[in-house]
């Protein structure tokens, strides 16, 4: 599993990519949680090279999500393809966030 944090004027960009299982998922979301710093409004998922994510994968990403909206910001998604968005859906994940083809359509959303 990979995790690229870039930071945008606007957002925090998390890339990520690999497999999120049970495994790796708690560490990749406790290094999301530490990339938000006050201020964030905005935080991107991008799961265009995640190959795979398991129930703990989904764990961390509500993790996250909770987070920024507490600190008023808001969780966005870009890139979900496969297997991926077929563990959301099954999950009730789909739809929840605001979903963009790529990271770049979901930085000129905000």
């Amino acid at each position: 599993m990979e995790l690229l944090t870039i930071t945008d004027k606007s957002a925090i960009v998390a890339n990520l990519a690999g497999r999120m299982d049970a495994q790796n998922a708690p560490e990749i979301g406790k290094e999301m949680l530490q990339a938000l710093v006050p201020g964030t409004r905005y935080m991107i998922l991008c799961f265009a090279e995640l190959e795979y994510m398991s129930s703990a994968g989904l764990r961390s990403v509500l993790s996250v999500a909770r987070r920024i909206q507490g600190m008023g910001g808001e969780l966005l998604c870009a890139g979900m393809q496969g297997g991926v968005l077929a563990v959301f859906k099954a999950a009730g994940f789909y739809g929840m966030f605001r979903e963009y083809e790529s990271v770049e359509e979901a930085l000129r959303s905000i």
